[in-house]
């Protein structure tokens, strides 16, 4: 496997992993859906579908080669891209939703906490939609990959 899928497959686990825990709290906190925000058990749901199975399905199909992985993977990579872009609608609701769960504590002796947050809401959108685009690209400029035979290592090793 190419190191650029190594590192596709490893990133992929872990937003897997982590999404698990947001399962719990998605019904609750919400969950950013195409620039709108759903709560209640669509929102558990769709998380789980969206975050959880859909990329361990990526990720089935990369560690076994298959061919349709690319096309998985391209449009996993596109929703995740245009779903990032609506969300700089959503910027202040983000913003006010972090502040409220950070008011108490040390948090608050922050001068200018409000404009921090949300400037690092802007730049972490900025980043995923920037890592987004690099996987898509990957996706589609090592795509070869999932079309190739596997070589069996083993005979070589007699």
């Amino acid at each position: 496997m190419p190191v650029i899928f190594k590192i596709i497959w490893l990133v992929t686990l872990f937003n897997v992993l982590t999404s698990v825990m947001g399962v719990f709290s998605a019904p609750d906190n919400g969950f950013l859906i195409m620039g709108r925000n759903i709560y209640g058990l669509w929102a558990a749901n769709l998380m789980f579908i969206i975050n959880i199975l859909v990329p361990v399905i990526l990720l089935v199909g990369m560690y076994r080669r298959k061919r349709w992985t690319v096309a998985w993977g391209v449009l996993l990579c596109i929703y995740m891209i245009v779903n990032e872009s609506l969300a700089f609608r959503n910027i202040p609701e983000m913003t006010a939703q972090i502040l409220e769960e950070l008011s108490s504590g040390f948090f608050d002796t922050v001068p200018g906490k409000e404009k921090l947050i949300h400037s690092t809401v802007i730049a972490s959108l900025i980043f995923g939609i920037a890592v987004d685009i690099f996987f898509l690209v990957s996706f589609i400029v090592k795509r070869n990959y999932f079309f190739q035979k596997p070589v069996d290592d083993t005979q070589d090793q007699n």
